[in-house]
């Protein structure tokens, strides 16, 4: 492996377990256990010894083809880009219209072929020359995805839509796709990819609704679910909203730059302070990272269950990505799921996931509803919901606090509800 733009083959021998041959692993076969390591303990979590005690393979091997840790995630994310851009060029070439290249595109993205890829959302993580590097190969990527939606548009095929915000809802969804098994708590097959990858198809191209007339834009603002009222005589209180200010500041740290690319130093820095007195609040950054993660949790679910006195089932919903959406462009910031789910703590990871079990739970009641009273097509709901979260999981990495919160949650409703294609084109 190296960190000059190229893979080069490889071949590994992992020992076997005793009376069992050795497995020969070719280059691509390894990067994708790799990988797979990476989406569940993060960037910031590979080690290398413990990666080689992981694959049972000596270490010796490992450090033969890697210099580094770094020269690996620059091996692995190149090889994720080269990839993804490769499975666009070659749906282009062969689709017979925008929306065919977009199908294949995704399909040929989450293919179930035991040859993982890691997931985009890490890349700060690089040093500052394959950071760069990177990130322009990821946005020369989502502006060629972008490509395909606006030739749609063009031709009458996709309705009119910011196509740059389109493919960035693309982008979330196949990075989604590394990771979501370890977080809405299914394994990862060949069965349970097809569905995820149908519903992807079928959100970003259809939508949820064939009702071209169906209101769901919103201009109802996320901070009515939140008073910032506050005693400042009492010094709980201040203690507490301080902890807040540092979970919400370290929270839009770790959403654009990745959890293990972001230091508490940075985070003391952020929200003006030292990082002595920063341990005042948290012991650290496990805790803190854990404490955002609860935040973040009791927030969605605060949206999903805001929706749920909406008119409809497909309002519902679109009230709920609405707020969503809205909050990451406010003062909240929720810590978005991201690489590394493994490698929180075991007593942590519980509360986690008992959180996410809930907020699963309230949320498809809003999808049954939907599709009960007619204003959604019957769906396959937990992989829906999963595809909807895939897309609301990227925005934090390229939208930027400034922009009109209202209009661009319309936006993301617009796309996710109602779907790319012309209502004469389905």
């Amino acid at each position: 492996m190296r960190n000059d733009g190229k893979v080069v083959t490889i071949q590994v021998t992992i020992a076997g377990q005793r009376g069992r041959p050795r497995k020969h692993l070719d280059g691509e076969e390894l990067l994708g256990r790799i990988a797979r390591h990476v989406n569940q303990y993060g960037a910031g979590g590979l080690n290398l010894s413990a990666l080689a005690d992981d694959l049972g393979m000596p270490r010796k091997s490992l450090y033969y083809h890697c210099r580094s840790r770094d020269d690996l995630l620059a091996t692995l994310y190149d090889a994720a880009v080269s990839r993804i851009s490769g499975d666009l060029a070659d749906a282009v070439a062969a689709a017979a219209s925008p929306a065919d290249a977009i199908e294949r595109f995704i399909a040929a993205s989450l293919a179930y072929d035991g040859k993982d890829l890691v997931a985009l959302t890490d890349i700060d993580f690089l040093d500052s020359i394959a950071r760069e590097t990177m990130h322009t190969r990821v946005d020369g990527l989502t502006a060629a995805i972008g490509q395909v939606i606006s030739r749609g548009v063009e031709r009458g095929q996709f309705r009119p839509c910011d196509a740059e915000m389109a493919a960035h809802l693309i982008m979330g969804m196949i990075n989604w796709s590394r990771i979501y098994a370890d977080w809405v708590g299914v394994r990862d097959t060949i069965a349970m990819r097809g569905r995820l990858c149908k519903a992807i198809t079928q959100l970003i191209l259809r939508g949820m609704t064939d009702d071209a007339r169906a209101d769901v834009t919103f201009d109802v603002t996320v901070e009515s679910l939140f008073p910032r009222g506050y005693d400042p005589f009492d010094r709980d209180e201040l203690a507490r909203l301080k902890r807040e200010q540092i979970a919400a500041e370290a929270s839009r740290l770790f959403n654009r730059r990745g959890i293990g690319a972001t230091s508490l130093d940075e985070v003391a820095a952020a929200v003006g302070m030292t990082k002595p007195a920063l341990y005042n609040y948290f012991s650290g950054k496990d805790e803190l990272i854990s404490h955002c993660y609860q935040r973040s949790f009791v927030m969605f679910r605060r949206f999903i269950e805001a929706a749920g006195h909406a008119e409809s089932g497909l309002r519902q919903i679109g009230l709920a990505i609405h707020l969503n959406t809205q909050s990451q462009l406010g003062a909240l910031h929720p810590l978005v799921p991201q690489p590394g789910a493994s490698a929180i703590a075991e007593g942590e990871r519980q509360k986690i996931d008992q959180a996410v079990s809930g907020m699963i739970t309230v949320a498809s009641r809003g999808y049954r509803r939907a599709v009960r009273d007619g204003s959604a097509r019957p769906l396959d709901i937990l992989s829906t919901g999963s595809a909807v979260g895939g897309a609301l999981l990227w925005l934090p990495k390229w939208l930027r606090d400034g922009q009109d919160r209202i209009a661009v949650a319309n936006d993301v409703n617009t796309i996710l509800l109602h779907g790319l294609l012309d209502a004469g084109a389905r």
